[in-house]
């Protein structure tokens, strides 16, 4: 078990923790520049490999306690009881969350702080697609009202605005005037060479908490 029934960490867990908390003090001397880096690399490697061997070893442990289970339990029953006691018995499984420099983290917190910062770093830097510029000139088949109104009614229902607030149902639903506007707008940007970095490719992201989840 990865924790007892008071919600402390067991043995196992306490052991990859205080091997956490070394492999931390080693990655420090490394960044000192005051130590030998390839002792000092040598020692990490001995510390993870401490660390995948625990976990491995735990892992076995459980189900090991659960086979034996299943064993002892009649013929008849084993397939049943197999499931139930995954079912019941199982936890949430402890995640293996590595630091940015590639060293295991053995705490939640850490894990937590660690995942925290890696969706910032994925959704809050601006890595928007570059639209080139168009080169003035008007299309040879201009797009035409018809084939506006057809790409507008393949917009899905019930999506979220974007900067602009306009629903998709405005477009998808709108009189056909809508289309011969929309039409006009394009071939005329084309002809312009419009920059369309401003509203292309543009959305909102708006987070949402899953039920039951922290």
């Amino acid at each position: 078990m990865h924790r007892s029934t008071s919600g402390k960490l067991t043995l196992p867990n306490q052991e990859v923790a205080r091997l956490s908390e070394q492999q931390r003090e080693v990655r420090l001397l490394a960044e000192s520049g005051h130590h030998s880096l390839a002792e000092l690399k040598r020692q990490r490697n001995q510390i993870q490999h401490k660390i995948r061997s625990i976990q491995l070893a735990d892992a076995n442990e459980r189900l090991g306690r659960l086979a034996e289970k299943v064993e002892q339990s009649p013929d008849s029953a084993q397939m049943f009881l197999a499931a139930s006691a995954m079912k019941s018995g199982s936890q949430p499984s402890s995640i293996m969350v590595s630091s940015a420099d590639g060293h295991l983290l053995a705490s939640d917190k850490q894990k937590a702080e660690r995942v925290t910062e890696h969706f910032k770093d994925l959704f809050c830097k601006d890595q928007s697609a570059v639209i080139q510029k168009l080169v003035p000139h008007w299309l040879s088949v201009a797009a035409s009202p018809a084939e506006v109104e057809t790409a507008m009614k393949r917009i899905k229902n019930g999506k979220a605005c974007g900067p602009d607030k306009v629903p998709g149902e405005l477009l998808k639903y709108g009189t056909s005037q809508l289309s011969i506007v929309a039409a006009d707008i394009i071939n005329q940007s084309v002809a312009e060479g419009a920059d369309m970095s401003s509203f292309i490719g543009l959305g909102t992201l708006i987070p949402l908490q899953k039920p039951k989840k922290t």
